[in-house]
């Protein structure tokens, strides 16, 4: 799914991405970034994926870019973009949640294949043992 801006907003490419976006542009189109050459260095951004929730759009793409292609050395392209999106979009410490929003994200884990990392690796929760919780809260 596709969020159509309001505006489109104009990114200023570096040469590594405008290479990359040579290379990959359908990839990134057929993960919701709609862009348009708009001359020299200079793109417009007219969509996002949907689940972008940011409010720099522009920054967001550029971040993605890079860490595609930071890892895409050894890894496959589509792979490290679709985990790129996920990562960028995903929850962050410090953001407000209803307690609706906060049962649809367990719910959501538990029909994942795994449900412990984010597709970078990095974990999404950790093991505390009654004897930690004891420690944590000064009971032993």
């Amino acid at each position: 799914m596709v969020q159509t801006l309001v505006e489109p907003v104009t990114v200023e490419m570096k040469p590594s991405h405008i290479e990359f976006l040579e290379n990959k542009f359908d990839h990134l189109r057929n993960h919701g970034f709609f862009l348009e050459h708009f001359g020299g260095s200079t793109y417009l951004l007219r969509g996002v994926p949907s689940i972008f929730k940011g409010s720099n759009p522009a920054q967001y793409l550029i971040k993605i870019i890079d860490m595609v292609i930071g890892e895409t050395s050894t890894r496959n392209p589509k792979e490290v973009l679709a985990a790129s999106i996920a990562c960028h979009s995903a929850l962050r410490a410090g953001m407000t949640l209803s307690f609706e929003e906060m049962t649809e994200t367990i719910n959501l884990l538990t029909t994942i294949y795994n449900p412990h990392t984010c597709p970078h690796g990095r974990p999404t929760m950790v093991h505390l043992t009654y004897y930690q919780l004891e420690r944590q809260f000064g009971r032993k």
